[in-house]
């Protein structure tokens, strides 16, 4: 049975948890993302990773705050099948259109939703790292 856009968008909610390609920071493979602010005109999501290597990189390079790493654990009760990683220091927007185009043309899956205590520790490491924008972080004060 295929939902349409519009069924979907109307039960999609914070904290979703969806696997999608953005081709984000290069990769072109499709990664989890977690849906932040489901806005009228932009959507706003965390990206996913098992790297965690990559990540610590990233944030020694630029003196951040650890706090700024989410870590959920691979365990029955958790969504994700390995142990994965969240860089809050870098949410990724996408419009609301190229949002919409993606789902119909297939590209985007849904897997489940984020417990409240990892969305709480993402929202702390947006509201935490230097990088993300005000006008980002004001979303979530």
């Amino acid at each position: 049975m295929e939902v349409s856009f519009e069924a979907f968008y109307q039960v999609l909610k914070e904290k979703s948890i969806l696997y999608f390609s953005l081709n984000y920071k290069g990769n072109p493979d499709p990664h989890y993302y977690i849906l932040l602010d489901k806005g009228t005109e932009i959507l706003l999501f965390s990206v996913c990773t098992s790297k965690l290597d990559t990540i610590l990189n990233f944030v020694k390079k630029r003196n951040l705050d650890y706090d700024t790493i989410v870590f959920i654990e691979n365990e029955p009760d958790n969504p994700f099948s390995k142990n994965t990683y969240i860089n809050c220091n870098s949410p990724v927007s996408i419009p609301f259109s190229k949002f919409k185009k993606m789902f119909e043309e297939g590209k985007i899956k849904y897997k489940d939703q984020l417990g409240d205590r990892h969305f709480d520790q993402i929202i702390n490491g947006i509201l935490k790292s230097r990088l993300v924008e005000r006008r980002i972080k004001k979303l979530f004060l």
